[in-house]
């Protein structure tokens, strides 16, 4: 192991509920500095602070890197809760502790190099390709004049995860550009700009297979035996983290709508807005929408954890139902949001409300490739019917 690395003592470990308390702290300071968030297009220094000062980064980082080494289910809860602030910081909340345990997918060599310098190194994916160049060298590859796009935070990251249909491989910052083409309509302080790649080879011991990663097979998954996450289809966990983001940004929506209902007067009836009749009927469809994604995001890491522990390899069928159920979860939390967004409450339209910020980024989110509706549904029938698969993303 590295030498600078010290496993952090048993009672030093913050236990997954007192992590999640510490993001459902951060909730009220959350949502106010959500408009410099979305202004500054990146998370601001001072949220990223918070985040690492409360240990999220190290969620599930492995112990051996002085990381808390808990399960994604845990990053979920947090991302859960960090979402009713505000929805860009909920998507970090997710995918910055979620890149710390997929160093752990990589070789001890490159998890040496990964976290030599300092515990809270922090890396970004890149995996949405706008144009790519890598050809096998020397064991590893060689990428020239290449661009990816959609790097969530990646003005933080020292290091990328760059992903193609030949595997994912390890870059640091010395070999990569941020290029600042992010001027979107929602999740706009995710940053999630583009990276560029001029020049660079990445040696073998910084590369992990597609082949691997789909068979929870990969060099990590034989270092840390004793974390049931490491066994599993990679793409089945990381989308628990954007789903959880997800949900959050619909909790944080179902809370202003609640907020706002109690204090304010419906202009067609001039009588408090709670006591509509189409005021009640939405906000409970909504909390129940809400309330059964959190169960199928839930049951979704549950079912990962026993897969893991019993050595399980699931089958095409199984995959294709956990990537049903995100898509699902993800779709009742839209169905709720939007149902509350076009209640009436005029304060949606305003740029500066909290309340279309976070309908902006919700539906924002439900534009990601691993989110939306239509493969996975349509996956999870020809699985079940032994029809051809449309893709190989289960």
């Amino acid at each position: 192991m590295n030498a600078n690395a010290q496993t952090p003592a048993l009672d030093t470990v913050p236990q997954p509920a007192e992590l999640v308390a510490r993001a459902r702290a951060l909730v009220p300071t959350l949502r106010e500095r959500s408009q410099h968030c979305e202004q500054l297009r990146r998370i601001p220094q001072e949220t990223f602070d918070d985040f690492r000062d409360a240990g999220l980064l190290r969620i599930a980082q492995p112990s051996q890197f002085q990381g808390w080494g808990h399960g994604i289910d845990t990053i979920a809860e947090v991302g859960m809760e960090i979402g009713r602030g505000c929805g860009s910081s909920a998507w970090m909340a997710g995918q910055w502790p979620g890149h710390q345990f997929m160093v752990g997918y990589f070789s001890e060599e490159a998890q040496q190099e990964y976290w030599a310098q300092d515990p809270d190194t922090m890396s970004s994916t890149a995996s949405a390709q706008a144009r790519v160049n890598i050809e096998p060298e020397r064991g590893g590859f060689r990428v020239r004049d290449s661009q990816m796009r959609f790097s969530s935070g990646c003005d933080y990251a020292q290091w990328i995860f760059f992903t193609t249909q030949h595997g994912m491989g390890l870059i640091p910052r010395s070999d990569f550009e941020v290029l600042d083409d992010w001027h979107v309509s929602g999740l706009r302080g995710t940053g999630s700009k583009s990276v560029v790649v001029k020049d660079a080879w990445i040696p073998p011991h910084r590369c992990v297979s597609l082949a691997d990663l789909r068979m929870g097979s990969t060099p990590g998954s034989k270092i840390y035996t004793g974390n049931p996450y490491y066994q599993v289809p990679f793409n089945l966990v990381v989308n628990q983290l954007l789903l959880a983001a997800t949900i959050g940004m619909g909790r944080g929506i179902l809370d202003l709508f609640e907020e706002r209902v109690t204090k304010r007067f419906d202009l067609h009836t001039f009588k408090p807005a709670s006591e509509g009749a189409g005021t009640q009927l939405r906000f409970a469809e909504s909390a129940a929408e809400i309330d059964a994604a959190m169960m199928f995001i839930r049951n979704n890491c549950v079912t990962l954890a026993e897969w893991g522990r019993a050595g399980h390899v699931p089958s095409d069928a199984e995959r294709a139902r956990v990537r049903r159920d995100v898509a699902y979860a993800t779709r009742l939390s839209l169905q709720a949001s939007n149902r509350l967004i076009t209640s009436g409450d005029a304060s949606a339209m305003f740029d500066s409300q909290q309340l279309g910020r976070l309908a902006r980024d919700i539906n924002m989110a439900g534009l990601q490739a691993n989110l939306t509706w239509d493969e996975p549904a349509q996956s999870f029938s020809r699985a079940r019917w032994g029809v051809s698969p449309l893709s190989n993303l289960n």
